[in-house]
């Protein structure tokens, strides 16, 4: 896996200490955002974590942090599916890390990526087009992982996952970042990037 048996442990405890006392919004059961705010743990692995360089490495340009880190779970009892999106599109580009926290497959809901759906958003254009169309969702294959193991995705791939069916638990947790040159340059002539950077405070 990505992370080390002791990595992955202080990532769970320290998502289940964000999460305690916290209350799903109805419709969104599984799905919280921007645990990074007022957090000293998730503002740092946002900012400083040791997946920021690889993520750096594959879009070949520095990274900005985009719409924060997001936690996922499969509640049991209420476990919502997400629907087929693009975290960005347009002409920013850049990438999201999904680790696990749990073993995820089939039964539990795990993720699905369409295959080179990131090459039909034209990035030349001054519009983020988030349309996913139906046959981009119908391609798209299952990408099961055990406990650790991390996904890394461009912002303009297809991804989706389905509703758990079986008794189980499938947390995790990612962090989005755009390619810095794109978005700095797109910034310079005033355009706004939807959701701009992370806020930390």
């Amino acid at each position: 896996g990505y992370l080390l048996d002791t990595e992955l442990e202080i990532l769970r405890r320290e998502t289940e200490r964000r999460m305690e006392g916290y209350k799903w919004y109805p419709g969104y059961e599984g799905l919280r955002k921007n645990l990074q705010r007022g957090d000293a743990f998730f503002g740092n692995w946002l900012v400083y974590g040791s997946h920021k360089p690889l993520l750096a490495w594959l879009v070949e340009d520095d990274v900005v942090p985009g719409w924060g880190v997001a936690y996922f779970d499969k509640p049991l009892g209420c476990s919502s599916p997400v629907a087929p999106h693009r975290d960005g599109g347009g002409p920013v580009g850049g990438a999201t890390i999904w680790v696990a926290l749990d073993n995820a497959d089939l039964g539990n809901g795990c993720m699905h990526y369409t295959p080179g759906s990131h090459l039909t958003v034209d990035p030349s254009k001054d519009v983020f087009d988030f349309t996913v169309t139906p046959e981009e969702t119908a391609c798209a294959i299952p990408v099961e992982t055990v406990a650790g193991d991390a996904i890394v995705h461009s912002q303009r791939c297809v991804h989706f996952s389905k509703g758990s069916g079986e008794p189980r638990r499938r947390r995790a947790v990612s962090a989005m970042y755009w390619d810095a040159t794109s978005y700095h340059a797109l910034e310079a002539r005033g355009k706004i990037v939807p959701g701009g950077q992370a806020v930390l405070s």
